[in-house]
This record gives C-alpha cells, structure tokens and sequence, in this order.
C-alpha cells in the first residue's frame, strides 16, 4: 500500500471513530469509550440499584444507598473504586452518572434524522 493510500485510509478510519456517537470517560489509568445506550439501559436495569429512587438518599450520602450505587455505577463502567493508589474517588463515579446524562442529552438535542423531504406538488402545466 502506497504512502497517499495509506493516508487516506488511516484519515478515514480517524474521521469514522470521531463521529462514532461513543461516550468517553477516564477510568483513572486510561481514557475508555462506551456505547452510551448501553450504558444507560445497563443503570436503569441493575439488579440492586434502582437510580431513580435512590438518587434523593445519594445526593444525601445515605447509607447503604450510596454504596449501592458506587458499587453498580463502578460495575457498569467497568472502573475501580480508589483504593489509596490507584482508581476513581467516590466523587469521580458519581459524576460519571452527571456526565453520561449531560451526553445523552447534547445526543438528542444535537443528532438529526437527517434532511425532511418535502412532499413533492403538482405542476402547473
């Protein structure tokens, strides 16, 4: 494969992965990509936390509601809780949960269906 070729292909696959709707979050070593439906459906749906209902008692620090959902939310994103050397504070997983929403919703306000075709009309002739 030619040099231009090469290029062009690599131009391609970089403007492919950009405009993938992929949510982007650091799990404390590494800069890691999500399907951020997926994400989503995966914290509605969890066995032991139910967001929801349990949100008011979180932003409260309520126990053991709180613990219950950093232990799903680290679960779900597949990061580690810090343990004094490495991983995410507590802090840094309950903000996923804000950032995640802040994401989908620039998503649905932001994504078009694409161009509305117009109903075609008859002519005068």
């Amino acid at each position: 494969m030619g040099f231009l070729a090469n290029y062009f292909r690599k131009r391609d696959i970089r403007r492919w992965e950009r405009d993938r709707f992929l949510f982007e979050y650091y799990d404390g070593k590494q800069v890691r990509r999500g399907d951020p439906f997926r994400l989503q459906r995966e914290l509605q749906n969890h066995p032991k936390m139910n967001l929801i209902d349990m949100a008011p008692f979180v932003d409260q620090g309520r126990e053991p509601e709180t613990s219950i959902c950093l232990e799903a939310t680290a679960e779900i994103f597949g990061v580690k809780r810090w343990d004094g050397e490495s991983g995410l504070t507590d802090w840094e997983i309950l903000g996923l949960l804000g950032e995640l929403s802040g994401y989908l919703n620039a998503l649905k306000k932001n994504t078009s269906p694409g161009p509305i075709l117009s109903q075609p009309t008859a002519s005068a002739s």
